[in-house]
């Protein structure tokens, strides 16, 4: 018999877990009351994936197919007054250049810091921080600090600048220690507990107006490791070479819009100085090699064995046009853009993600209650159904005997109610009646221990009273103080009721003892009883404990009676 213990593979059949849930309705409505505030509150705001900025850029002077297909470069006669200077046609650097400068340069860095695009700026708007750098006419930087040092403050808006306080977090390398708070004047700096704080002007956030931006509120500053900021947009940038002279420039990333449109103008000015750097160094080597190379051949002392006069004057007229080539490429550097913008830093935004937010907030308002339920069920056996037990359960719940219950009251005008106090009376008649009786209920919650007192109560009031309407019956309750209404009802401790005297008594009293024991008591109590009731709930009693208390009766001779009570209704407790 104790291999017909309560399989743990039984499963919950689907009416079963619905109804579990049908009761659990309140979690249901509460998380649709979560769903609705989180939608009203993100689903303005929410986009679809991240941001993409682009831009494209292009040498100044266009690189020319030369006009005849033998001819390895383009020439151009100096003396000819109807071809333009030789930087009209053939640029001094290409695409490739560009690209390998903004690689090896580490452009986003560098346009980066001078911006502070590591500096988060977030207000509070209700529940939430939001990222108001779009909407605010200044920006912190903070030039002292590593960058791999990270710290937070928060700053109050004045008429005479930003009052720093709460400063907190690592500034070159070591833990802050906070001061008083600092007044920072507009377009001023000021010394801190994390070095220079300088507050610059940041023009261009009337195109986006106030926004969530309140002037009166604080702001938290975030300022983050310059390593870590780098990498959320260096990851993500795309370039690509279109044309020798054509360069694509486009990347992803979360934040504010108008910091990365910033990012991207940041970048082509360090770009063009670059350039401009790059090519000044190459032209001035280049002068200075013609002319020492010039100076040698027209020098009277210079010795040119190796050169006829004739190969000689060839050579200085060549090296002059050179010279005056170089000199002419020279004036590329008079113009104020080395680079030519043919698309301007643009945005494509992310799609809006409201009615996404909603269908996603609505399905988790849904999903995370029943895979609660569910969790719950698993983990504490919540509700059981008759193919759920054992055939030995099942053996022992007779057909008449399955009680209903509604809110938390049994029923006691059912048919059943009335049988099982016929078969008890019946079983008492035919049996021992100085034996006891006793019920226990495979469960440690409170509600199911109350039910079965009520239960037992109930069922000895009706069952057998006296002439004068009084109940004959003992009534013992083990282990814990409970409240009843009959005078024979009587709740003890284990101290008394595990000993020899306790069971001399129940077997020397001239009443009927009825005994309500929890599960674990039963193998004790089971020799000394004439029949053991079982009260199996529903929803209460879980399989581990009925498995136990299987295997402890299944060696007993006691006639045993397994009373299933289960909902009267899916919506009850």
């Amino acid at each position: 018999m104790a291999s017909n213990a309560t399989s743990p593979q039984a499963k919950m059949t689907l009416p079963a877990f619905v109804r579990l849930m049908l009761r659990n309705w309140y979690w249901f409505i509460l998380a649709l009351f979560i769903a609705g505030v989180g939608i009203k509150l993100k689903s303005r705001s929410t986009v679809v994936g991240n941001n993409r900025y682009r831009m494209a850029v292009m040498t100044r002077f266009p690189m020319q197919v030369p006009q005849s297909p033998t001819a390895s470069s383009i020439t151009v006669n100096a003396s000819e007054s109807s071809e333009a200077p030789l930087w009209k046609h053939v640029p001094a650097f290409d695409a490739t250049q560009i690209y390998g400068w903004i690689v090896s340069a580490d452009i986003i860095h560098r346009a980066g810091k001078h911006l502070g695009f590591e500096v988060d700026y977030l207000q509070k708007d209700l529940i939430f921080s939001k990222d108001i750098y779009n909407y605010i006419p200044f920006k912190i930087l903070f030039p002292d600090a590593l960058d791999t040092d990270q710290f937070s403050l928060t700053a109050h808006s004045s008429p005479e600048g930003i009052t720093v306080s709460k400063i907190s977090g690592i500034f070159q390398g070591r833990p802050i220690v906070e001061g008083d708070p600092i007044l920072v004047p507009w377009e001023g700096e000021a010394q801190s507990p994390v070095g220079l704080i300088r507050l610059e002007d940041n023009p261009g956030w009337e195109e986006y107006g106030k926004g969530p931006y309140k002037e009166e509120k604080p702001i938290t500053i975030v300022r983050k490791s310059v390593i870590e900021t780098r990498a959320q947009y260096d990851w993500d940038m795309q370039l690509s070479v279109e044309m020798p002279n054509f360069l694509n420039s486009e990347f992803t990333t979360t934040g504010s819009a108008r910091r990365a449109k910033q990012l991207l103008s940041e970048m082509l000015v360090e770009l063009d100085s670059i350039i401009r750097y790059n090519l000044t160094l190459d032209l001035n080597k280049e002068q200075e090699m013609i002319e020492a190379a010039l100076k040698h051949l027209t020098s009277p002392d210079s010795t040119t064995t190796y050169l006829s006069v004739e190969s000689r004057a060839q050579e200085i007229k060549a090296l002059q046009a050179q010279l005056a080539r170089t000199l002419t490429n020279r004036e590329v550097l008079r113009y104020d853009h080395l680079l030519e913008v043919t698309a301007t830093p643009a945005l494509q935004p992310a799609p809006g993600g409201k009615l996404m937010t909603s269908v996603v907030l609505l399905l988790l308002a849904l999903i995370i209650p029943t895979l609660l339920i569910y969790y719950v069920w698993l983990m504490r056996g919540t509700v059981l159904e008759i193919n759920q037990l054992t055939s030995y359960w099942r053996e022992k719940i007779q057909e008449g005997l399955r009680l209903h219950r509604s809110r938390h009251d049994l029923n006691e005008d059912t048919e059943a109610f009335d049988r099982l106090r016929l078969y008890l009376q019946t079983q008492q008649e035919s049996g021992d009646k100085k034996r006891p009786i006793v019920f226990t209920t495979p469960s440690e919650s409170l509600a199911a221990q109350r039910r079965l007192n009520k239960l037992v109560t109930a069922i000895a009031t009706k069952e057998a009273t006296t002439e004068k309407g009084e109940n004959t019956h003992k009534i013992i309750h083990l282990g814990s103080q409970t409240e009843s209404t009959l005078p024979h009802f009587r709740s003890i401790s284990s101290g008394y009721w595990g000993s020899i005297q306790f069971y001399q008594d129940i077997a020397t009293s001239e009443e009927p003892i009825w005994i309500i024991a929890p599960s674990d008591a039963v193998l004790l109590i089971a020799p000394h009883a004439a029949q053991i009731i079982v009260v199996v709930e529903q929803d209460q009693s879980k399989t581990s404990m009925l498995s136990s208390l299987e295997r402890d009766l299944a060696a007993q001779k006691n006639p045993i009676v397994a009373v299933w009570v289960r909902n009267a209704q899916p919506f009850s407790r």
